[in-house]
């Protein structure tokens, strides 16, 4: 049988998952918008529209976790962007982006 503390740490583990993983799109999608042309010419709107949900998400879990907030600092999210130029370099290769995050996490969450 699962304690509460240890289903509270289940809850979080996963909390901290779908943050980091809302995150991850949301600064790919960012990269593919600001720094591939091709893309943004695509389909702006549809992934304008991932992005505003991806940033919906990312609120929501803060408001119903306000203890994952901290997960935001600049650090994380620096780690989070490295893994997200590796996203897009693997749909898009040779493609280059800055060494580190060009957004601030008020950029990243601006509604």
């Amino acid at each position: 049988m699962i304690s509460l503390i240890d289903e509270s740490d289940l809850m979080s583990q996963s909390d901290k998952r779908e943050l980091r993983s809302r995150l991850l799109i949301l600064i790919a999608h960012l990269l593919k918008l600001d720094y591939l042309p091709a893309f943004r010419a695509h389909d702006q709107a549809g992934w304008q529209d991932t992005v505003r949900e991806q940033r919906r998400g990312v609120l929501r879990l803060l408001r119903q976790h306000p203890s994952l907030r901290p997960r935001l600092a600049e650090a994380a999210v620096a780690q989070v962007y490295r893994d997200a130029v590796i996203t897009v370099k693997r749909e898009y290769p040779g493609t280059q982006f800055p060494k580190i995050c060009p957004y601030t996490v008020r950029e990243i969450l601006r509604a």
